[in-house]
């Protein structure tokens, strides 16, 4: 059975642990899929004030990216770090 995993890292920062992902195109399609649901505007409270937000992934692959836990999550907050950079630009 395929198990998927979300762990707080902390300061508003999660990883997400896919088993048996054997496809770079399905990440692509699960990360598109996260970035969608987020970005979709809610109501905060009863007053109807909405808030919309956004976000920045970073992905490894093991084992292509890294073999071990540390350097996977190194690789994965580099290439978040390159995403955000890209929102940043004035």
């Amino acid at each position: 059975m395929t198990q998927t995993w979300l762990l707080a890292w902390g300061g508003g920062e999660f990883i997400i642990l896919l088993e048996d992902v054997h496809h770079a195109e399905d990440v692509a399609r699960i990360t598109k899929d996260i970035i969608d649901s987020l970005s979709i505007p809610f109501k905060l409270n009863e007053a109807n004030n909405t808030v919309q937000i956004g976000t920045s992934i970073g992905i490894s692959l093991y084992p292509q990216h890294a073999k071990t836990d540390a350097s996977l999550i190194d690789h994965a907050d580099i290439g978040f770090q390159n995403r955000a950079e890209l929102f940043i630009v004035v």
